[in-house]
């Protein structure tokens, strides 16, 4: 089991610490499981969230889903850091100020050198609101988290 592995699951159920990169601390989500092979994350849509309708925002959609696969990279163990090279999304239904929602990642191949992922956002009650696939490449920064 990787460190950042270890780590993640001490923390679940607590909102993104101080160790998070800002980005995540930001979007204030909260760790709900984590594992060699998938990762969820629940956030709160809040007022800065959202588009003039009112609606969350989709690059707060697409930063949602970007730092759940994030997480889920880094507690891969890798030796090197991995960095997104691509990232495709369907929006598909509407969140609004006030929602709950979960972005769940999964890892669908774990290659030596690409790692292929998935992501969903949905609403509480299992309505999904968008939809992810990412390819994560290896950089030849070292892996903090390894």
């Amino acid at each position: 089991m990787s460190q950042m592995l270890e780590m993640l699951r001490a923390t679940i159920g607590q909102p993104a610490g101080p160790l998070a990169p800002p980005f995540s601390q930001w979007l204030g989500g909260t760790l709900r499981a984590v594992d060699a092979s998938s990762a969820s994350v629940e956030y709160q849509v809040r007022r800065e969230m959202t588009n003039p309708g009112g609606l969350l925002h989709g690059g707060v959609q697409s930063g949602m889903l970007d730092d759940v696969m994030g997480m889920l990279a880094n507690a891969l163990g890798r030796e090197f850091f991995l960095a997104s090279v691509n990232l495709s999304i369907d929006y598909l239904a509407a969140a609004r100020e006030g929602d709950q929602v979960t972005a769940t990642a999964t890892v669908l191949r774990n290659g030596s050198g690409i790692v292929n992922m998935s992501a969903e956002l949905r609403h509480r009650d299992g309505k999904l609101i968008a939809r992810a696939s990412s390819n994560l490449c290896n950089t030849r920064l070292p892996n903090p988290f390894k």
